[in-house]
């Protein structure tokens, strides 16, 4: 992250704006909206640090989780934590292809999130998961699958917010079962979660409060002309890896 050249966010937001493309419409859009609850509804607990160029056309928004209750590995024992540093990746084609999440720092102990000390067994994953190891295996570690890749569409409200509350809920484990039966990124945090839920003691916080559609509206009322008219068109990307 520190590699970053990173700007103010509604900079980029204006330049976006400017744009003939759909695509940078929306993000401006969706950038705009996640912005405006980090500092309401999400205050003290999201800060958005502002939005910053990435490789082949992507964009990355940088931002920081508070208060929420996680856990991390401190040698062999797991501990808890509640900040997170980690990088939205927005694709060139988004919202058509869904953004990459990925933490920095301290990495959650967590199912869902691929840790270089907890390597999964690649014959359990499913095809879609085995990006994750190939690119843990570069050093890569923090990719988080919050969402299957089929269930991410172009419409609203699948947007920045969206992604944020779903890795919200992987880092405090309200969701750590994976789609497809026990499939997992972390053997040792699903068998770990499975007891603490089988305890009653899950989820160990309480994750973002869920995006309503409050803010949404407020900003559809201020979008520039024409911007009804873009047809959205739900395709789904090919996996949802890095």
């Amino acid at each position: 992250m520190a590699q970053l050249s990173i700007r103010n966010a509604e900079q980029i937001c204006t330049r976006l704006k400017g744009s003939a493309d759909p695509c940078d419409l929306r993000k401006a859009h969706d950038i705009e909206e996640l912005v405006l609850r980090a500092n309401r509804v999400w205050a003290g607990q999201v800060k958005v640090l502002g939005v910053a160029a990435g490789e082949r056309g992507t964009l990355c928004i940088p931002v920081e989780l508070e208060g929420l209750e996680g856990l991390v590995l401190d040698g062999q024992q797991p501990r808890r934590h509640t900040q997170w540093k980690g990088l939205i990746f927005v694709p060139p084609s988004y919202p058509h292809n869904m953004p990459s999440f990925r933490f920095f720092g301290e990495i959650p102990l967590a199912s869902h999130v691929i840790h270089t000390q907890c390597l999964p067994d690649e014959r359990d994953l499913p095809r879609q998961l085995l990006e994750f190891v190939r690119a843990v295996r570069t050093g890569e570690e923090g990719w988080t699958c919050y969402l299957a890749a089929c269930d991410w569409t172009a419409r609203l409200p699948y947007n920045f917010s969206l992604v944020l509350w779903l890795v919200s809920r992987v880092v405090v484990g309200a969701r750590f079962r994976g789609e497809e039966g026990t499939a997992t990124l972390n053997r040792f945090a699903f068998n770990l979660f499975q007891q603490l839920a089988e305890k009653g003691k899950l989820p160990l916080g309480c994750p973002l409060a869920f995006p309503g559609d409050g803010l949404a509206a407020d900003l559809r009322s201020e979008e520039s002309p024409g911007h009804d008219d873009i047809e959205w068109l739900d395709q789904h990307p090919s996996g949802a890896a890095p």
